[in-house]
């Protein structure tokens, strides 16, 4: 989850502003991470080639990030728990958080989960930092010293707002995790 050497990013974008663009856009910059695009609908996202299932990637991807539409989420995990990644982040929302509808495929989500093997944070998160090995999944976030606070926040904003403030008066972070 911290460390990951390969990452599918399913609902890569060419759209700027989508967070399918926004990750694979910050993903891309981290030379140490093999980073592929998973876009069920276009053959490139990006520049790179874009697969229309992480099934088709070839060899193995150490975490998927999830940002596809909510009704599209339990599929791309069922996908994940047959190319047997064992780390998910879900920033898909629209989930538990909307209402019943939302909350059944929420269930299914857990239940899939489970049935894989699956490790995953969210939905409706932004994602992860890990300073040590300078995995970075989070969008908007300013540069982030090592140090030795880690914080795990429900709330993204929140949470970007204390990594923010830790920052300005010389606070260094070796994790930050929006559930």
């Amino acid at each position: 989850l911290f460390n990951p050497g390969s990452v599918a990013v399913i609902g890569a974008s060419n759209t700027m502003g989508k967070w399918g663009f926004n990750i694979l856009t910050l993903l891309l910059r981290d030379q140490s991470t093999e980073v592929h695009a998973v876009n069920r609908n276009v053959a490139e996202v990006l520049g790179r080639k874009a697969y229309r299932s992480i099934l088709e990637i070839p060899g193995p991807v150490d975490l998927a990030i999830i940002s596809v539409p909510f009704e599209h989420v339990p599929t791309a995990m069922e996908d994940c728990v047959q190319k047997g990644v064992r780390a998910v982040i879900v920033i898909s929302g629209g989930l538990a958080e909307t209402g019943e509808e939302g909350a059944n495929v929420e269930r299914q989500l857990v239940e899939i989960a489970r049935r894989g093997g699956i490790r995953f944070m969210g939905p409706n998160c932004m994602g992860l930092l890990d300073t040590s090995s300078g995995f970075n999944s989070v969008i908007f976030l300013p540069p982030v010293s090592k140090g030795p606070a880690a914080l795990i926040s429900q709330s993204g904003n929140s949470g970007q707002s204390i990594i923010t403030a830790g920052g300005q008066t010389g606070l260094g972070f070796s994790k930050y995790v929006s559930t």
